[in-house]
């Protein structure tokens, strides 16, 4: 294993070679190794970050990352942290982040194409009048704006039901108890600091 700073990040680089006495970092290795042969994902490359929330997360596309705070690591035991683990595998093998990432675009099309439409029904229609052309800038904006609302309340849903699957996954591969204690767990870490 490489050990590789890079600001206030630590990024190990997995290799056959190599020694890392940190126990915060053995720790949070042994448990992704855990999570990874239970769920027989590959293994991401694991990130340390004192920036950003307390959490754990999963970070890319292409490139599978799990970020995690700290205190989070430091806070939880083994099996809890390779709980949060496997759930942060199960948002890459349902491609959440990909999902989360093209949702925008799947969701503006129609959008677009009926603001398109109705802004050029409103000026072919009459080219003579000005108010006319006021009239389709106006409605532009307001379908604009109805737009961006409803991609809000579809991203949330989208999250929504990602959250639910990747729940789902760490139930079925630790069980509803540690779910449960996690979730408190973690509420409880983010208050306190």
């Amino acid at each position: 294993m490489a050990l590789i700073k890079i600001r206030h990040e630590y990024i190990f680089k997995n290799t056959k070679d190599g020694h890392c006495n940190d126990k915060r970092i053995q720790k949070f290795q042994r448990a992704a190794a855990v999570a990874t042969l239970r769920t027989g994902s590959p293994h991401p490359t694991l990130l340390i970050a004192k920036d950003g929330g307390i959490n754990i997360s999963a970070i890319g596309v292409f490139k599978k990352h799990i970020r995690a705070h700290p205190s989070v690591i430091d806070s939880m035991s083994e099996n809890e942290l390779a709980a949060l683990i496997t759930h942060e595998l199960a948002h890459f093998k349902h491609h959440d982040n990909l999902k989360m990432l093209l949702a925008p675009l799947l969701l503006g099309v129609p959008a677009i194409i009926l603001m398109q439409s109705f802004s050029v029904a409103y000026i072919v229609r009459d080219l003579s009048t000005h108010f006319l052309w006021i009239h389709a800038v106006i409605f532009t904006i307001i379908i604009m704006v109805a737009h961006y609302a409803l991609s809000i309340s579809g991203l949330k849903a989208i999250a929504s039901r990602n959250e639910t699957h990747a729940d789902h996954h760490t139930r079925k591969h630790y069980g509803a108890t540690i779910m449960r204690g996690l979730e408190e767990k973690m509420r409880t870490l983010a208050r306190s600091l």
